[in-house]
């Protein structure tokens, strides 16, 4: 008898990365193969590419309450001394999800109004938009749905065809052999002989893999024979794409799968540093992958549920899971103290502390239960969480996901989604976006609870970006990196006059929609109508703010504001007049610690990219100008 043995053994974690890139090198898009299928019929299947809404979600300005609509002008003054009476005429009875009156603007609870002989009374002062869902709180078009080279769920799939997505691409199920190896082995219901056993393995992997979303076929019992393994591993390369091979594994006497992989193909895993389940086998042959799993199925089965799912969920795209860990809020959360409130979240991994920021909130949307990490709860009784303040986070999606994800916290701009698609896509780390403005940016990297952000921030006394900021704010352990050029100005729709100046939109009697406050377009606008010696109020709508670039273009687009200042994508995106204000950089502020992990170094190869540079001149307006060099530090 020739004497076998193990190749060194392998530690699980090396084991579950190598399969993974293993996975991703062999196993391409253009292998698997790509379809295209009715949103509605893509349940559990993989995006082969990302899913972007076509239309806003909602479309229309919709009541999110039972009660009354109204105008907010009517209710400034009310107040628990000084009861208001609206007079009918001056509201509307209105549903929960009925289309908002044009001529209101909020919505009163029918338990915040009493009624009277003349009409409705209130205490309470209500704001615009207040109980009112506004079109696009959920996604506005061209906003990202979901990353490729992730399973689609219930949520994505009503999401996206709410957001106009009648069809989208998945991957081709992966054809995927198991094949049971044994002499001892037979069918169940044949009659057994001494030393023989029924083969079930079959039944408790193949539903495992199935259940990942494989299409799986169960090849018939392979007896011990190496010449007969060979055959059919040789075989089944032609017309899978993915096998494994349950016994045999070991170093005994009758152990061949490793010997065929050694002989045929590339034996790259043969045992793990695991009990149970060290007699574990990954290789290729014949540029597919081959996995043997123990005979036993408790070894088996620790080897696959420690070492092999994993690998799978990440090549795959799967990332739901559940846990429970302690994290702390990176930004002050408000809530009523009346009842629990239930706030979707973002969570990482900064350094050795965990920061969760909330997501979007409301009845309506499901945005937030796609791209959340987790979920915390606010009891009864607390006004909100301070910063700072520690909360357990409710995972929905897997430790090790949560884990390796990268935290992106600053000012918005169109080419982060661009990194997130690929970062997802060629890496499967996830990127938090949080976009609070380019001041929250730089007070997130000083607090260390970020690993980078977007900056753009003009100080008014040099004309210089970002680092007089950073001076002024004592920032330490950081790096600023060149990264775009980007084109900022006014934005009005096609049947619209040009604007090149708030005076002229004063003058002319436009409404305004402006960037939030903090944001580094903000402070452009607001150093503009200093410059031009125009008060905010003297602009209609200056109070209106939004959150994103896009949010200005869909605003001005869909005829709820006149005018906005936007980048120049946003232009081509909604087919606005674009009048140039002037170039600004955009830079990466980033933390030393960061700079220095290896996922930092994906995020440099993807700016550089040529899949990124495509995407950029797609949206037009850009000019990439990142140096590995930075331009400040401290």
């Amino acid at each position: 008898m020739r004497k076998k043995f193990f190749l060194e053994r392998m530690e699980p974690d090396e084991a579950r990365a190598l399969i993974f890139e293993t996975l991703k090198d062999l196993l391409t898009t253009d292998i698997i193969g790509v379809e295209e299928v009715l949103t509605a019929e893509s349940l559990g299947r993989v995006l082969a590419e990302s899913v972007k809404a076509a239309i806003s979600v909602p479309r229309e300005y919709l009541s999110a309450m039972d009660g009354v609509a109204t105008k907010s002008e009517f209710t400034r003054s009310a107040s628990m001394s000084n009861p208001v009476l609206i007079k009918e005429g001056n509201f509307a009875v209105i549903n929960t999800g009925n289309v908002l009156p044009r001529q209101f603007d909020c919505v009163i609870r029918r338990e915040d109004f009493w009624e009277d002989e003349q009409g409705i009374i209130i205490r309470t002062p209500h704001q615009r938009y207040q109980n009112v869902r506004i079109p696009g709180e959920d996604v506005l078009p061209f906003d990202l749905i979901l990353e490729r080279f992730k399973v689609v769920d219930g949520k994505t799939m009503a999401l996206s065809i709410q957001a106009g997505v009648e069809k989208v691409k998945v991957l081709k199920r992966i054809k995927t052999l198991f094949i049971p190896s044994g002499s001892e082995l037979r069918n169940p219901g044949e009659k057994l002989l001494e030393g023989e056993i029924y083969e079930t393995n079959s039944f408790i992997f193949a539903q495992l893999l199935r259940d990942l979303g494989l299409d799986v076929s169960v090849e018939k019992i392979v007896p011990d024979d190496l010449h007969e393994l060979e055959k059919v591993l040789t075989s089944a390369v032609k017309d899978f794409q993915l096998i494994f091979v349950s016994g045999g594994t070991s170093a005994g006497e009758y152990d061949f799968t490793a010997e065929v992989l050694n002989g045929k193909g590339d034996l790259i895993i043969h045992g793990l540093n695991l009990r149970p389940g060290k007699p574990f086998i990954f290789g290729v042959l014949d540029k597919k992958p081959v996995f043997g799993l123990p005979g036993y199925p408790g070894a088996a089965l620790f080897s696959y549920e420690y070492v092999l799912i994993p690998a799978l969920k990440d090549f795959l795209g799967i990332v739901n899971g559940e846990g429970l860990l302690e994290a702390s809020a990176g930004r002050k959360i408000s809530a009523s103290g009346g009842e629990d409130h239930l706030f979707n979240v973002v969570v990482s991994k900064v350094k050795e502390k965990y920061w969760f920021y909330p997501l979007k909130q409301g009845s309506g949307p499901i945005s937030p239960f796609i791209h959340r990490s987790g979920s915390i709860i606010v009891e009864r009784g607390v006004e909100g969480i301070e910063e700072g303040q520690q909360r357990d986070v409710y995972l929905k999606n897997r430790r090790e996901v949560v884990d390796r994800s990268v935290l992106f916290v600053g000012s918005h701009d169109l080419s982060t989604d661009l990194i997130k698609e690929i970062l997802w896509g060629k890496h499967r780390i996830p990127l938090n976006i949080v976009n609070v403005g380019s001041l929250g940016g730089i007070m997130a990297i000083l607090r260390e609870r970020a690993h980078l952000a977007g900056v753009h921030l003009m100080d008014e006394e040099t004309g210089k970006y970002n680092i007089p900021f950073i001076k002024k704010l004592g920032l330490k352990d950081f790096l600023l990196f060149s990264f775009l050029e980007r084109e900022q100005g006014f934005v009005v729709r096609e049947d619209c006059e040009e604007v090149h100046s708030f005076k002229e939109i004063a003058e002319s009697g436009l409404s305004f929609v402006s960037r939030q406050k903090g944001s580094g377009t903000r402070l452009l606008t607001d150093f503009l109508l200093k410059k031009e010696g125009i008060k905010p109020t003297e602009i209609k709508g200056y109070e209106n703010e939004v959150i994103t670039h896009v949010e200005v273009g869909y605003f001005v687009k869909e005829h709820l504001a006149d005018a906005g200042v936007a980048v120049r994508p946003v232009s081509n995106l909604f087919s606005l007049k674009f009048i140039p204000i002037g170039i600004e950089k955009y830079d990466l502020l980033v933390s030393k610690d960061f700079a220095r992990d290896v996922r930092f170094k994906y995020v440099i190869e993807i700016i550089n990219s040529q899949e990124f540079l495509k995407g950029l001149d797609e949206f037009g307006g850009y000019k990439q100008v990142f140096s590995e060099e930075p331009i400040f530090e401290g």
